[in-house]
């Protein structure tokens, strides 16, 4: 990492894009990222004067996920942090269906990308679920130019096109935490699957 700390005592750069460089010095990272910028992370306030945030290497699981559904439109209303990206299905721990509810949220996030480490399995086509991760690829490949439109009008007038619900609606603020699942995105509301399929009723919330 090239940790925020060292751009801070340097005249005229910009401390909060210049994050993970593996193998650059600091005096070769100010030259390099400046010129090529790079997700940030640990932005922090101030992080969306920079192009993208990323939320780390994080696990695949279920209460992950979730948090996410949570922490991106919360980030756009509050911060103007509107593009936050993540590693879809996790840098570690992915496993089929869960991948499969990561992708289906990802269409509707504002950065659609997948990672993983050495050791964790994220090539679509090994997974059971693969006709399911394919047709999510699709469907965000088909909504791209509208992701365009909405990306140009945030950026025109500062009005995150990902927001929470009580963003629009004021008056549901003291219904926040039962409308943590669902959001806007653009005029649509989505609400991801955060949740396994229930063994019982084979039903996924």
């Amino acid at each position: 990492y090239v940790f925020n700390s060292y751009h801070q005592s340097v005249k005229g750069t910009r401390p909060l894009i210049l994050n993970r460089l593996p193998g650059l010095a600091p005096s070769n990272a100010v030259t390099r990222l400046l010129t090529n910028p790079k997700l940030t992370l640990n932005g922090g306030l101030a992080g969306h004067r920079y192009p993208a945030a990323w939320t780390g290497d994080i696990s695949g699981d279920w209460t992950i996920l979730a948090s996410h559904v949570r922490l991106f439109p919360e980030a756009a209303a509050t911060l103007l942090d509107v593009f936050y990206s993540a590693d879809l299905g996790g840098f570690h721990g992915t496993e089929a269906e869960s991948y499969v509810r990561w992708l289906q949220w990802g269409v509707f996030s504002p950065i659609f990308r997948t990672h993983g480490s050495s050791d964790n399995e994220k090539r679509m086509w090994m997974f059971s679920t693969f006709a399911q991760l394919a047709d999510a690829m699709r469907l965000r490949d088909a909504v791209v130019p509208w992701l365009y439109s909405l990306a140009a009008v945030t950026h025109a007038s500062s009005y995150p096109f990902i927001r929470p619900m009580w963003f629009d609606h004021p008056e549901l603020l003291n219904s926040r935490q039962s409308l943590e699942s669902q959001y806007y995105f653009g005029a649509a509301i989505v609400h991801p699957v955060t949740e396994a399929v229930d063994a019982a009723t084979q039903v996924a919330r």
